[in-house]
């Protein structure tokens, strides 16, 4: 018999878990001040520029618990990073986008960061002691009205003294940075 592996100390995993629904909520929060500007560069009309808000949410209320279901199936840490490697593809294609076209499509592919929350979630709910439960979830929920409101705050000085191609760049560092973690150290669950 094979001893069970060493489960690291849930502050570890719940650090990893919040830096990646920050950076999701930035993702969220931090174009819409700066669709003007979008809108400007990319050379498109108002109601192009509306899409790549309604493209995120949209493919977010889609994909969010299809993710989810299959974070149940094959494993919630599994899913996590694919999910989170999914938002760091549409975010690299975000930070290089020229046309409306492109910037639509990265934002479609980005909403499958909306799986972040619940597959967060299911995570606190199988690798948390019992009465740290409801904390866990409490500080990721709050963590997606904080990086809204950080995201509307730093859009403006980004898009003033950079251009609006960093507003997917930083994000994209905190995704990295947050996806090697949940590699190397979240468990997988063994709650199926």
């Amino acid at each position: 018999m094979t001893p069970a592996p060493a489960r690291r100390h849930h502050n570890v995993t719940f650090a990893l878990l919040a830096a990646a629904a920050a950076a999701y909520a930035l993702l969220q929060s931090l174009v819409a001040p700066a669709l003007l500007t979008i809108q400007h560069d990319l050379h498109t009309s108002t109601a192009g520029v509306a899409w790549i808000m309604t493209a995120y949410l949209l493919s977010a209320s889609v994909l969010t618990p299809v993710a989810g279901r299959l974070g149940d199936m094959f494993g919630k840490k599994r899913m996590l990073v694919a999910v989170m490697l999914v938002l760091a593809a549409g975010t690299v294609i975000a930070g290089l986008a020229t046309s409306i076209g492109v910037m639509i499509a990265a934002r479609v592919i980005q909403g499958a960061g909306g799986a972040v929350f619940p597959l967060a979630f299911a995570i606190i709910r199988d690798e948390f002691p019992r009465e740290r439960i409801p904390h866990g979830i409490a500080l990721i929920s709050a963590i997606m009205g904080i990086g809204g409101g950080l995201g509307i705050v730093l859009a403006g000085p980004i898009v003033q003294h950079m251009s609006y191609h960093w507003l997917f760049w930083f994000p994209l560092f905190a995704i990295a940075i947050a996806t090697a973690g949940i590699v190397l150290f979240v468990p997988e669950s063994p709650i199926r």
